[in-house]
């Protein structure tokens, strides 16, 4: 499998990040202008109720979990067949973008016991680490990573926005 692949899971992040960064704009903090700063302003809002920023987003997550929607959502499993929950995996979701943008995909031991220690069934399930250096493990299982991220983004919006169903966004 081609490595440049992997390169669209920042960009993917990215996306992702900005979505759930406009919808606590438009429900929590509406007099926020939207520019290049919101994420920013965003942060320093939810640290000002007392939520320490964090790595990877977790402050977020935790401003999120005061809803108890949101927090069902982000503590239930991914999969009935699987222990690690949406909050996990959105946290392995920002390691490997971290990972990616700043490291070029090299996983070292330490980064390595990191990813095993949050989710190693995840990893096995989409991803290879070959000569310490991370790659989607086939183009179907790829698709098949994305769409899993796809699912997390779209009903933790659901939930922010305190919808029953995805009709809110035009999907049925």
């Amino acid at each position: 499998m081609n490595n440049i692949n992997i390169i669209n899971i920042v960009k993917y992040y990215n996306a992702v990040e900005r979505l759930i960064i406009l919808a606590i704009r438009d429900v929590y903090y509406r007099n926020l202008p939207v520019n290049k700063s919101l994420h920013k302003n965003i942060d320093n809002e939810i640290t000002s109720l007392g939520f320490k920023y964090k790595t990877n987003n977790k402050h977020i997550l935790k401003f999120l979990s005061r809803s108890v929607d949101c927090k069902d959502f982000l503590n239930q499993k991914i999969n009935i067949d699987q222990k690690i929950s949406w909050s996990s995996f959105f946290n392995l979701f920002s390691m490997l973008r971290n990972n990616i943008a700043h490291n070029g995909g090299y996983i070292g031991a330490d980064i390595r016991n990191k990813f095993n220690g949050i989710c190693k069934n995840i990893i096995s399930e989409y991803f290879i680490i070959e000569s310490d250096k991370l790659m989607a493990k086939d183009n179907i299982q790829f698709l098949n990573f994305f769409e899993r991220c796809d699912w997390f983004v779209v009903n933790l919006v659901k939930f922010i926005y305190q919808e029953e169903n995805l009709k809110f966004l035009g999907m049925n």
